[in-house]
Protein backbone atom coordinates (compact mmCIF):
# COMPACT_ATOMS: atom_id res chain seq x y z
CA UNK A 1 0.00 0.00 0.00
CA UNK A 2 1.17 3.28 -0.88
CA UNK A 3 1.68 5.85 2.23
CA UNK A 4 3.11 9.77 2.16
CA UNK A 5 6.64 8.47 2.75
CA UNK A 6 6.64 5.85 0.39
CA UNK A 7 5.53 7.75 -2.28
CA UNK A 8 7.99 10.80 -0.93
CA UNK A 9 10.66 9.34 -0.07
CA UNK A 10 13.20 9.67 -2.48
CA UNK A 11 12.66 13.65 -2.59
CA UNK A 12 13.04 13.38 1.30
CA UNK A 13 16.62 11.32 0.65
CA UNK A 14 17.65 14.24 -1.56
CA UNK A 15 16.99 16.86 1.02
CA UNK A 16 18.61 14.57 4.11
CA UNK A 17 21.39 14.25 2.51
CA UNK A 18 22.26 18.52 1.70
CA UNK A 19 21.22 18.39 5.63
CA UNK A 20 23.96 15.63 6.36
CA UNK A 21 26.19 17.60 4.12
CA UNK A 22 25.74 20.88 6.04
CA UNK A 23 26.90 19.51 9.35
CA UNK A 24 24.11 21.20 11.22
CA UNK A 25 21.89 19.97 14.15
CA UNK A 26 18.23 20.59 13.36
CA UNK A 27 18.00 22.57 17.05
CA UNK A 28 20.67 24.55 15.39
CA UNK A 29 17.87 25.19 12.36
CA UNK A 30 15.51 26.07 14.87
CA UNK A 31 17.74 28.52 16.77
CA UNK A 32 18.77 30.31 13.50
CA UNK A 33 15.26 30.34 12.40
CA UNK A 34 14.28 33.27 14.38
CA UNK A 35 16.93 35.53 13.28
CA UNK A 36 17.51 34.46 9.77
CA UNK A 37 13.54 33.90 8.91
CA UNK A 38 12.03 36.46 11.70
CA UNK A 39 10.18 33.90 13.00
CA UNK A 40 9.01 34.24 16.19
CA UNK A 41 8.69 31.42 19.08
CA UNK A 42 8.85 29.87 22.47
CA UNK A 43 11.60 27.89 21.36
CA UNK A 44 11.46 25.80 24.93
CA UNK A 45 8.21 25.14 24.19
CA UNK A 46 8.65 24.25 20.85
CA UNK A 47 11.63 21.60 21.41
CA UNK A 48 9.01 20.14 24.17
CA UNK A 49 6.47 19.67 22.04
CA UNK A 50 8.79 17.86 19.04
CA UNK A 51 11.01 16.24 21.22
CA UNK A 52 9.96 12.69 20.09
CA UNK A 53 10.34 14.20 16.37
CA UNK A 54 13.40 15.27 16.42
CA UNK A 55 14.92 12.95 18.22
CA UNK A 56 13.68 10.59 15.52
CA UNK A 57 15.12 12.55 12.67
CA UNK A 58 18.26 13.04 14.28
CA UNK A 59 18.60 9.22 15.14
CA UNK A 60 18.04 8.89 10.99
CA UNK A 61 20.51 11.62 9.60
CA UNK A 62 23.10 9.75 12.22
CA UNK A 63 22.64 6.50 10.30
CA UNK A 64 22.57 7.63 7.12
CA UNK A 65 25.73 9.61 8.09
CA UNK A 66 27.63 6.68 9.46
CA UNK A 67 26.72 4.35 6.40
CA UNK A 68 28.32 7.38 4.14
CA UNK A 69 31.76 7.91 6.76
CA UNK A 70 33.58 6.95 4.21
CA UNK A 71 31.99 9.03 1.14
CA UNK A 72 32.49 12.33 3.05
CA UNK A 73 34.24 14.11 0.39
CA UNK A 74 32.19 12.66 -2.40
CA UNK A 75 29.25 13.76 -0.15
CA UNK A 76 30.44 17.33 0.44
CA UNK A 77 31.63 17.92 -2.92
CA UNK A 78 28.06 17.70 -4.31
CA UNK A 79 26.22 19.09 -1.57
CA UNK A 80 27.76 21.30 0.43
CA UNK A 81 27.52 24.86 -0.05
CA UNK A 82 30.42 26.46 -1.90
CA UNK A 83 31.84 29.32 -0.65
CA UNK A 84 34.12 31.68 -2.38
CA UNK A 85 35.32 35.05 -1.25
CA UNK A 86 33.45 34.56 1.79
CA UNK A 87 30.04 34.55 -0.39
CA UNK A 88 28.46 31.66 -0.28
CA UNK A 89 26.91 29.50 -3.17
CA UNK A 90 24.54 26.81 -3.76
CA UNK A 91 25.49 23.48 -3.88
CA UNK A 92 25.73 21.32 -7.60
CA UNK A 93 23.70 18.39 -6.50
CA UNK A 94 20.63 19.49 -8.72
CA UNK A 95 22.71 19.31 -12.19
CA UNK A 96 23.24 15.45 -10.89
CA UNK A 97 19.50 14.88 -10.14
CA UNK A 98 18.08 16.03 -12.77
CA UNK A 99 14.25 15.45 -12.86
CA UNK A 100 11.35 17.14 -14.92
CA UNK A 101 8.99 18.57 -12.37
CA UNK A 102 8.70 22.10 -12.74
CA UNK A 103 9.78 22.86 -9.44
CA UNK A 104 12.82 20.28 -8.88
CA UNK A 105 10.97 17.39 -6.71
CA UNK A 106 12.42 14.42 -7.11
CA UNK A 107 8.41 12.81 -7.93
CA UNK A 108 9.08 9.24 -8.59
CA UNK A 109 7.31 6.40 -6.70
CA UNK A 110 10.73 4.52 -6.04
CA UNK A 111 14.52 4.71 -6.42
CA UNK A 112 14.65 2.46 -9.08
CA UNK A 113 11.85 4.16 -11.17
CA UNK A 114 14.15 7.07 -10.73
CA UNK A 115 17.75 5.39 -11.76
CA UNK A 116 15.29 4.36 -15.01
CA UNK A 117 13.96 7.38 -15.62
CA UNK A 118 18.44 9.21 -15.67
CA UNK A 119 19.72 6.71 -17.83
CA UNK A 120 17.04 6.30 -20.25
CA UNK A 121 17.05 10.42 -20.75
CA UNK A 122 18.07 11.11 -25.03
CA UNK A 123 20.91 13.31 -24.73
CA UNK A 124 18.51 16.11 -26.39
CA UNK A 125 16.13 15.95 -23.05
CA UNK A 126 19.14 15.61 -21.02
CA UNK A 127 20.28 18.89 -22.77
CA UNK A 128 17.25 20.51 -22.07
CA UNK A 129 16.71 19.40 -18.12
CA UNK A 130 20.38 20.77 -18.18
CA UNK A 131 19.36 24.22 -19.31
CA UNK A 132 16.35 24.44 -17.39
CA UNK A 133 18.92 23.39 -13.93
CA UNK A 134 20.98 26.29 -14.62
CA UNK A 135 18.16 28.69 -15.12
CA UNK A 136 17.04 27.53 -11.63
CA UNK A 137 20.41 27.85 -10.17
CA UNK A 138 19.73 30.75 -7.38
CA UNK A 139 16.45 29.21 -6.46
CA UNK A 140 14.30 31.54 -8.84
CA UNK A 141 11.13 30.21 -7.33
CA UNK A 142 9.01 32.92 -8.83
CA UNK A 143 9.11 32.42 -12.70
CA UNK A 144 6.68 34.05 -15.56
CA UNK A 145 6.04 30.62 -17.22
CA UNK A 146 3.68 31.47 -19.83
CA UNK A 147 4.71 29.47 -22.97
CA UNK A 148 4.51 32.68 -25.78
CA UNK A 149 7.18 34.37 -23.10
CA UNK A 150 10.18 32.09 -23.83
CA UNK A 151 12.19 34.13 -26.75
CA UNK A 152 15.20 31.45 -26.04
CA UNK A 153 16.70 30.10 -28.88
CA UNK A 154 17.08 26.82 -26.79
CA UNK A 155 13.89 26.68 -26.04
CA UNK A 156 12.78 23.57 -27.47
CA UNK A 157 14.55 20.18 -27.67
CA UNK A 158 15.05 20.32 -31.19
CA UNK A 159 17.28 23.02 -31.22
CA UNK A 160 19.90 21.88 -28.06
CA UNK A 161 22.88 20.68 -28.56
CA UNK A 162 25.66 20.41 -26.49
CA UNK A 163 27.48 23.49 -27.18
CA UNK A 164 24.35 25.49 -25.98
CA UNK A 165 24.09 23.51 -22.90
CA UNK A 166 28.14 24.28 -22.38
CA UNK A 167 27.56 28.32 -23.36
CA UNK A 168 24.91 28.65 -20.97
CA UNK A 169 27.64 27.37 -18.50
CA UNK A 170 29.95 29.84 -19.04
CA UNK A 171 27.54 32.26 -19.03
CA UNK A 172 26.06 31.83 -15.43
CA UNK A 173 26.56 34.71 -13.10
CA UNK A 174 28.71 32.74 -10.47
CA UNK A 175 32.67 32.60 -10.02
CA UNK A 176 34.70 30.41 -12.44
CA UNK A 177 35.34 27.61 -10.27
CA UNK A 178 32.24 26.66 -10.38
CA UNK A 179 30.98 27.21 -13.96
CA UNK A 180 34.24 25.07 -14.52
CA UNK A 181 32.82 22.33 -12.05
CA UNK A 182 29.36 22.05 -13.21
CA UNK A 183 30.46 21.71 -16.78
CA UNK A 184 32.61 18.63 -15.78
CA UNK A 185 29.50 17.69 -14.11
CA UNK A 186 27.42 18.11 -17.77
CA UNK A 187 30.04 16.47 -19.90
CA UNK A 188 31.08 13.59 -17.38
CA UNK A 189 27.59 13.19 -16.44
CA UNK A 190 27.15 9.65 -16.43
CA UNK A 191 30.49 8.73 -14.80
CA UNK A 192 29.22 11.54 -11.94
CA UNK A 193 26.21 9.76 -11.40
CA UNK A 194 27.65 6.53 -10.89
CA UNK A 195 29.18 7.91 -7.75
CA UNK A 196 26.27 9.78 -6.71
CA UNK A 197 23.68 7.56 -6.93
CA UNK A 198 24.62 5.04 -4.07
CA UNK A 199 24.41 8.10 -2.06
CA UNK A 200 20.76 8.77 -2.98
CA UNK A 201 20.35 5.47 -2.29
CA UNK A 202 21.43 4.67 0.98
CA UNK A 203 19.42 7.82 2.26
CA UNK A 204 16.49 6.59 0.38
CA UNK A 205 16.81 3.30 1.84
CA UNK A 206 17.09 4.57 5.51
CA UNK A 207 13.95 6.92 5.31
CA UNK A 208 12.33 3.12 3.97
CA UNK A 209 13.33 1.37 6.92
CA UNK A 210 11.79 4.43 9.72
CA UNK A 211 8.60 4.12 7.28
CA UNK A 212 6.37 3.18 9.95
CA UNK A 213 7.64 6.08 12.26
CA UNK A 214 7.50 8.64 9.92
CA UNK A 215 4.35 7.89 8.32
CA UNK A 216 2.37 8.81 11.80
CA UNK A 217 3.99 12.19 11.86
CA UNK A 218 3.05 12.46 8.23
CA UNK A 219 -0.49 11.59 8.22
CA UNK A 220 -0.94 13.69 11.95
CA UNK A 221 0.53 17.14 10.21
CA UNK A 222 -1.01 16.54 7.00
CA UNK A 223 -4.53 16.36 8.41
CA UNK A 224 -3.88 19.46 10.66
CA UNK A 225 -2.59 21.39 7.64
CA UNK A 226 -5.76 20.32 5.30
CA UNK A 227 -7.96 21.53 8.20
CA UNK A 228 -5.89 24.73 9.01
CA UNK A 229 -5.97 25.63 4.97
CA UNK A 230 -10.29 24.91 4.86
CA UNK A 231 -10.52 27.42 7.90
CA UNK A 232 -8.45 29.83 6.10
CA UNK A 233 -11.08 29.76 2.57
CA UNK A 234 -8.90 27.29 0.84
CA UNK A 235 -5.49 26.92 -0.89
CA UNK A 236 -5.76 30.17 -2.79
CA UNK A 237 -6.08 32.49 0.14
CA UNK A 238 -3.64 30.56 2.30
CA UNK A 239 -1.23 30.53 -0.67
CA UNK A 240 -1.57 34.55 -1.50
CA UNK A 241 -1.48 35.33 1.95
CA UNK A 242 2.38 33.79 2.33
CA UNK A 243 3.72 34.54 -1.07
CA UNK A 244 3.61 37.75 -3.36
CA UNK A 245 1.16 36.77 -5.34
CA UNK A 246 -2.25 38.11 -5.88
CA UNK A 247 -5.76 36.58 -7.79
CA UNK A 248 -4.49 33.15 -8.17
CA UNK A 249 -6.92 31.22 -10.05
CA UNK A 250 -8.73 28.36 -8.58
CA UNK A 251 -8.29 25.12 -9.61
CA UNK A 252 -10.46 21.78 -9.81
CA UNK A 253 -7.46 19.65 -8.65
CA UNK A 254 -7.04 21.20 -5.59
CA UNK A 255 -3.43 21.42 -3.69
CA UNK A 256 -0.62 19.34 -2.63
CA UNK A 257 0.99 19.22 0.36
CA UNK A 258 4.73 18.32 0.20
CA UNK A 259 6.53 18.38 3.83
CA UNK A 260 9.87 19.32 4.71
CA UNK A 261 11.33 17.19 7.44
CA UNK A 262 15.35 18.10 7.45
CA UNK A 263 14.86 21.62 6.79
CA UNK A 264 11.98 22.51 9.47
CA UNK A 265 11.07 25.58 8.19
CA UNK A 266 10.93 25.57 4.76
CA UNK A 267 8.44 27.42 2.79
CA UNK A 268 7.04 27.04 -1.25
CA UNK A 269 4.99 27.17 -3.33
CA UNK A 270 4.42 26.14 -6.74
CA UNK A 271 1.93 26.64 -9.73
CA UNK A 272 1.83 26.41 -13.00
CA UNK A 273 0.88 29.81 -14.57
CA UNK A 274 0.83 28.76 -18.18
CA UNK A 275 -2.30 27.58 -18.16
CA UNK A 276 -4.63 29.18 -20.62
CA UNK A 277 -8.59 30.24 -19.81
CA UNK A 278 -6.98 30.50 -16.08
CA UNK A 279 -8.03 27.14 -15.78
CA UNK A 280 -4.56 24.86 -14.93
CA UNK A 281 -3.86 21.12 -15.88
CA UNK A 282 -2.40 20.58 -12.03
CA UNK A 283 -2.77 20.89 -8.44
CA UNK A 284 -1.22 23.53 -6.65
CA UNK A 285 1.62 22.53 -4.52
CA UNK A 286 2.77 23.56 -1.36
CA UNK A 287 5.82 22.66 0.85
CA UNK A 288 5.92 23.36 4.67
CA UNK A 289 8.30 22.14 7.28
CA UNK A 290 7.53 20.13 9.57
CA UNK A 291 7.77 22.12 13.07
CA UNK A 292 5.19 24.47 11.45
CA UNK A 293 1.89 24.05 13.30
CA UNK A 294 0.42 24.81 16.78
CA UNK A 295 3.43 26.46 17.77
CA UNK A 296 4.91 28.03 14.62
CA UNK A 297 2.83 29.84 11.95
CA UNK A 298 4.82 30.04 7.99
CA UNK A 299 4.85 33.34 7.14
CA UNK A 300 6.57 35.51 4.80
CA UNK A 301 10.08 36.82 5.71
CA UNK A 302 10.27 38.99 3.17
CA UNK A 303 6.81 40.51 3.34
CA UNK A 304 7.07 44.27 4.73
CA UNK A 305 4.59 43.45 7.53
CA UNK A 306 7.46 41.07 9.26
CA UNK A 307 10.57 43.01 8.32
CA UNK A 308 12.35 44.03 11.56
CA UNK A 309 15.75 44.71 10.59
CA UNK A 310 18.09 46.14 8.68
CA UNK A 311 18.79 43.29 6.59
CA UNK A 312 16.20 43.59 4.09
CA UNK A 313 16.39 47.14 3.53
CA UNK A 314 19.85 47.11 2.67
CA UNK A 315 19.22 44.27 0.25
CA UNK A 316 16.31 46.08 -1.91
CA UNK A 317 18.80 48.68 -1.93
CA UNK A 318 21.32 46.57 -3.50
CA UNK A 319 19.07 45.04 -5.82
CA UNK A 320 17.45 48.61 -6.75
CA UNK A 321 21.41 49.82 -7.73
CA UNK A 322 21.34 47.82 -10.89
CA UNK A 323 20.67 50.43 -13.41
CA UNK A 324 18.71 47.85 -15.37
CA UNK A 325 16.32 46.83 -12.28
CA UNK A 326 15.65 50.25 -11.76
CA UNK A 327 14.92 51.13 -14.89
CA UNK A 328 12.63 48.12 -14.67
CA UNK A 329 10.99 49.72 -11.77
CA UNK A 330 10.56 52.79 -12.90
CA UNK A 331 8.25 51.28 -16.47
CA UNK A 332 6.23 49.38 -13.42
CA UNK A 333 5.59 52.45 -11.55
CA UNK A 334 3.86 53.51 -14.30
CA UNK A 335 1.12 50.19 -15.21
CA UNK A 336 1.69 47.38 -14.25
CA UNK A 337 3.57 44.40 -16.89
CA UNK A 338 3.98 41.39 -17.91
CA UNK A 339 7.41 39.16 -18.90
CA UNK A 340 6.82 39.44 -23.07
CA UNK A 341 5.84 43.59 -22.35
CA UNK A 342 9.32 44.50 -20.04
CA UNK A 343 11.44 41.93 -22.69
CA UNK A 344 10.58 44.75 -25.26
CA UNK A 345 11.02 47.50 -23.15
CA UNK A 346 14.66 46.57 -21.70
CA UNK A 347 15.57 44.51 -24.30
CA UNK A 348 16.55 42.17 -22.28
CA UNK A 349 16.05 38.26 -23.13
CA UNK A 350 13.43 36.41 -21.13
CA UNK A 351 15.77 34.61 -19.21
CA UNK A 352 17.28 37.66 -17.82
CA UNK A 353 14.25 39.14 -17.38
CA UNK A 354 12.90 36.15 -15.33
CA UNK A 355 15.69 36.63 -13.07
CA UNK A 356 15.47 40.02 -12.39
CA UNK A 357 11.68 39.33 -11.41
CA UNK A 358 12.27 36.72 -9.46
CA UNK A 359 15.38 38.82 -7.53
CA UNK A 360 12.53 41.72 -6.79
CA UNK A 361 9.64 39.37 -5.76
CA UNK A 362 12.06 37.66 -3.09
CA UNK A 363 12.29 40.94 -1.91
CA UNK A 364 8.66 41.79 -2.16
CA UNK A 365 10.04 44.73 -4.00
CA UNK A 366 7.06 43.79 -6.63
CA UNK A 367 3.73 42.17 -6.57
CA UNK A 368 2.41 39.33 -8.55
CA UNK A 369 -1.12 38.56 -10.59
CA UNK A 370 -2.09 36.80 -13.02
CA UNK A 371 -4.67 38.01 -15.42
CA UNK A 372 -6.21 35.60 -18.17
CA UNK A 373 -3.20 33.88 -19.64
CA UNK A 374 -0.01 35.66 -18.36
CA UNK A 375 1.11 37.17 -15.26
CA UNK A 376 1.73 40.84 -14.35
CA UNK A 377 4.74 42.39 -12.55
CA UNK A 378 3.45 45.12 -10.43
CA UNK A 379 5.34 47.88 -7.66
CA UNK A 380 5.09 47.14 -4.04
CA UNK A 381 4.42 51.01 -3.09
CA UNK A 382 3.82 49.53 0.91
CA UNK A 383 7.53 47.96 0.91
CA UNK A 384 9.22 50.84 -1.32
CA UNK A 385 7.46 53.29 1.53
CA UNK A 386 9.39 51.49 4.23
CA UNK A 387 12.32 51.01 2.60
CA UNK A 388 12.52 54.69 2.38
CA UNK A 389 11.73 55.16 5.70
CA UNK A 390 14.73 53.35 6.87
CA UNK A 391 16.80 54.78 4.59
CA UNK A 392 15.73 58.17 5.66
CA UNK A 393 15.85 57.36 9.65
CA UNK A 394 19.28 55.78 8.97
CA UNK A 395 20.78 58.55 6.17
CA UNK A 396 18.95 61.50 6.99
CA UNK A 397 19.50 62.48 10.60
CA UNK A 398 17.13 65.93 11.67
Amino acid sequence: MSTYMKTNALNTAFQLLKVIASGKLLQEQITEAEAELHIHFDQKQLLTANSALLDLLEKIKAETAHKLKNDTDLLNSYFHKITIAQKDYENVSLFLFLTEHPAEYLDYPDFASYVDFLLNLTEARRCQLFLTMIKRYNHMYLRDTDSDEQTDNVSSEKNISTLDVVAAIMEMDVPMEIRWKIQDIFVHWKSHLEKALPLLNYAYQTLINFEPQLELYAQNFISYWTNEITNQGGIVPFAEHLFPLNNLPDTPFGYKLYISFFLPFELGFHADLSAENKVLSSPYEIVLGILYGEYVKPQNPYAPDYIEDSEAYINALKLLSDKRRFEIMSYLSEKPAYAGELVKYSGLTAATISHHMSQLAEASLIRLEKIDTKVYYSVNKEMLQKCFGFYQKKLLHP
